[in-house]
């Protein structure tokens, strides 16, 4: 069961910039060795070294679960800041790099959700709520960090909980300001349909639990900011990846631990949620090469 002991202070504190790591030695194995970690991944062994040197803070050569979802929410933050910096042209009608109010609305009049009335009227409403608490200045338009703030998912706590808010609303049937196990997963645009016709309902158990952080049955506004942020689906990877890694049950793992057990990680998918957290903190140049392979 995810604990939480690093949320909610995920959401409120932003990631310590990850040092990158001076050169050292890297392991160096035997000249003909493929360096592959795994048949399924260009991935390779220095890839991996890189990585784990970045990830490891307190260089004492093991990856706690602390440092390896610190890393990645460093990276991840990374990447939506650079989606977000700047406005869509199509958006930014007078061309001034900053959005107004009146550009989000003739903004938002553009989209459709054919069959849905009432779903668009919901999410319109629900951007332009984003845009008052994004707004920090006050002065009817977004620009810099108050752009990041308005689109980058997860980065901006009261952005987020505009939208856990939102969420809340929509799904909770009894109004009780919590979601039990039905209502989490309940699909309020299609109610008369099986919830669980494609879907294994143990699948959805083991899901709720891991969310439920307090163990009270129930999805609070917090515990539901952690899944509308996409914190949850982070840490469930970084979860895998270290139990497939940690052989000797110290809940770490070392370089070695990580490199042997990295063919199980790809192929139990372990590592797919993180791939382009992996390809950002190799750094672009080398991440495109292989972006289609991690």
């Amino acid at each position: 069961m995810f604990r939480w002991l690093l949320l909610p202070a995920a959401l409120a504190l932003k990631p310590e910039p990850v040092p990158q790591p001076a050169p050292v030695p890297q392991p160096t194995p035997d000249h003909e060795e493929d360096l592959r970690l795994s048949p399924l991944t260009d991935l390779t062994k220095p890839d991996l070294w890189y990585i784990f040197l970045q990830a490891d803070g307190d260089e004492n050569g093991k990856l706690s679960k602390l440092e390896f979802f610190n890393f990645c929410a460093h990276y991840r933050e990374e990447i939506e800041r650079s989606q977000h910096e700047k406005l869509q042209p199509d958006v930014d009608l007078d061309k001034d790099g900053a959005l107004s109010f009146a550009e989000l609305e003739k903004h938002l009049e553009t989209w459709e959700i054919e069959g849905y009335p009432q779903e668009l009227e919901r999410v319109r409403e629900l951007e332009k709520a984003k845009f008052k608490v994004a707004d920090a200045d006050n002065n009817g338009k977004l620009e810099g960090e108050e752009l990041i703030n308005m689109y980058g998912h997860g980065i901006n706590e009261k952005v987020l909980e505009v939208e856990a808010k939102d969420a809340l609303k929509s799904k909770d049937l009894d109004k009780d300001g919590k979601l039990n196990l039905k209502e989490f997963f309940y699909d309020y645009l299609r109610p008369e349909e099986d919830d669980d016709h494609d879907e294994d309902p143990r699948d959805k158990n083991v899901t709720f639990t891991n969310l439920d952080g307090n163990g009270d049955g129930l999805i609070d506004l917090q515990e539901l900011m952690i899944w509308e942020g996409g914190f949850y689906f982070m840490e469930e990877a970084v979860d895998k990846i270290l139990l497939l890694a940690d052989k000797d049950g110290d809940h770490q793992a070392t370089f070695q631990e990580l490199a042997d057990a990295w063919h199980d990680i790809e192929e139990t998918g372990a590592q797919l949620p993180l791939r382009g957290i992996i390809i950002r903190a190799l750094g672009e140049h080398e991440g495109e090469g292989r972006a289609s392979e991690l």
